[in-house]
């Protein structure tokens, strides 16, 4: 997305540096929902469907490829993105 979404999860502020949309119908899972975890990316659901974002930055960590961030923060299906009012 651009310009860049910023976003919360598993406690950490996270930036959405890149992302596609996909031509999925709107899934039953709330917006913000990770619905699926694939090697280099993750599938997040949205009012109209889903993107699949394949590029993040944790606030104050270097950016990196999904592939390279779900080493050290594991992510699960089920998972959902929360509101960055959180962290304020």
């Amino acid at each position: 997305p651009w310009p860049l979404v910023w976003t919360g999860l598993h406690g950490k502020r996270l930036a959405l540096l890149a992302s596609e949309p996909l031509s999925e119908s709107a899934p039953s899972t709330a917006p913000g929902t990770i619905s699926r975890v694939e090697p280099d990316a993750i599938v997040v659901a949205t009012g109209r469907g889903a993107i699949r974002v394949t590029r993040v930055q944790v606030e104050g960590r270097p950016a990196m490829f999904v592939r390279d961030s779900l080493n050290g923060h594991p992510t699960t299906p089920g998972d959902r993105f929360e509101s960055t009012a959180t962290f304020t």
